[in-house]
């Protein structure tokens, strides 16, 4: 394939002048500073952690060489560009294999009349660098909406000769696992919102290029055929399951699911696990949590319940409702009109956290969301010291009633801190409760 030309000579005048001023706030850290007394540097908001955090507690730092806008395609406006990524009901995933301290990845996004994106935009946690990886299958940047004429159509909606699956909203069907993007479905694809449930992985290479592939030959809705191709797209996630090898496509409208569809990233196909018992009745939005080390999700709905699911033994035992506190109050609050089925991320122990788990809702404060999995307690935690929060720019809202966040909110153990990645050329934004 020959290499086109993909990097942008210039960065839109209003995402300039964002970056700029993102950059005068989130500056880099000045050298250290003795104290009146000669011994330890007196501590900024800039100062590393004593633990080798990237940021101390209770603190917000801006960091970012370059802005998103400046490694766009040339295919693509600023304007297209940022819809594709930001504005789409799409966003990425922290993919923990990239490079050394890993990266948040934005691969598929478009669908429906949005301008298309089929390759991968990263931002490195190790350099704090946007990146810009083309396709390696041989689909040349475009940002024309998709009709399902220029697609193989039914069932894998792919772009044709190869395994590119046509760009669609990808609210939470993705998840980062080693080097590499899985997509369990590209529902939404098309001007005609009609797309696969086929899962495609995203393989980020060192050649700084990216690889589609498809995974499996069943889609997932095999295991589950009353999931539907759109069933609840804005409130269903996926989950990975280390201890497994598994992923999880869970839904927060408990009422459609009675068998969780599940695939072995080993070459398996989907498959699916039974629920014993009833489900609760939710047509809703809700939060959605997977502990690892309960070895369960919760799931809270609009009705203020909070119920569990182990993920232990062949049929499920069902989702039971188990007393939590501040789920209303907390758990499905704020956001200020964004959507409430944002991705939460667990503070590891091992990195010097508490193993709770913290998403952030794009309300224009320091508030952040805490979930504590032992306690079942719901909180806001304001976070005081540092840079403000950037705010996702409302310019880019192209539908007033459009949620604009699902997954701009990850945990990077090589930092061992937070990331908040606000898009329109604002730098990325690290904390720590």
């Amino acid at each position: 394939m020959k290499r086109r030309d993909f990097l942008a000579t210039s960065v839109g005048t209003a995402l300039a002048a964002s970056y700029g001023l993102a950059r005068a706030q989130g500056a880099p850290c000045p050298p250290p500073t003795l104290g009146s007394d000669g011994g330890e540097s007196v501590q900024n908001p800039c100062t590393a952690s004593a633990n080798g955090a990237a940021v101390d507690r209770n603190t917000i730092r801006l960091v970012g060489t370059n802005s998103e806008d400046s490694v766009r395609p040339r295919s693509h406006s600023t304007t297209q560009w940022q819809e594709s990524l930001f504005a789409s009901y799409s966003g990425g995933s922290f993919v923990p294999g990239w490079g050394t301290h890993g990266a948040y990845v934005i691969c598929g996004t478009g669908g429906h009349r949005v301008p298309e994106n089929y390759d991968a935009v990263l931002f490195d946690f190790a350099d704090y660098t946007w990146k810009y990886l083309p396709n390696s299958n041989g689909v040349a940047a475009n940002p024309t909406p998709l009709e399902p004429g220029n697609t193989t159509a039914s069932p894998y909606y792919e772009i044709p000769g190869t395994q590119v699956p046509a760009p669609a909203h990808v609210y939470q069907h993705q998840i980062g696992v080693g080097n590499s993007v899985y997509w369990v479905s590209n529902a939404f694809a098309t001007t005609i919102a009609a797309g696969g449930n086929y899962l495609h992985r995203c393989t980020l290479n060192a050649n700084q290029t990216c690889t589609w592939s498809r995974v499996a030959s069943n889609p997932f809705n095999a295991a589950f055929s009353g999931f539907g191709v759109y069933g609840g797209a804005a409130f269903a996630a996926a989950f990975h399951d280390a201890t497994r090898n598994r992923l999880w496509f869970m839904n927060a409208m408990t009422s459609w699911v009675s068998t969780i569809p599940w695939i072995t990233l080993d070459g398996s196909n989907w498959t699916g696990t039974a629920i014993s018992s009833l489900t609760p009745t939710n047509t809703d939005s809700g939060v959605l949590i997977h502990d690892p080390d309960q070895d369960c999700i919760f799931a809270g709905l609009p009705n203020g319940q909070l119920y569990r699911l182990s993920l232990s033994g062949s049929p499920l035992s069902g989702w039971a409702p188990v007393s939590s506190t501040g789920l209303l109050e907390s758990g499905l609050s704020g956001g200020s009109g964004e959507s409430l089925s944002n991705r939460w991320s667990k503070y590891s122990v091992a990195n010097g956290g508490d193993g709770n788990f913290y998403t952030y809702r794009d309300n224009g404060s320091r508030i952040i969301k805490r979930f504590n999995p032992t306690t079942r307690t719901f909180s806001d935690v304001a976070v005081s010291i540092g840079a403000d929060m950037p705010r996702i720019n409302p310019g880019s809202r192209l539908y007033s009633n459009q949620p604009q966040h699902f997954t701009r909110f990850c945990y990077v153990p090589a930092r061992k801190c937070f990331a908040w990645i606000p898009g329109n050329g604002q730098q990325v934004a690290l904390l720590r409760p």
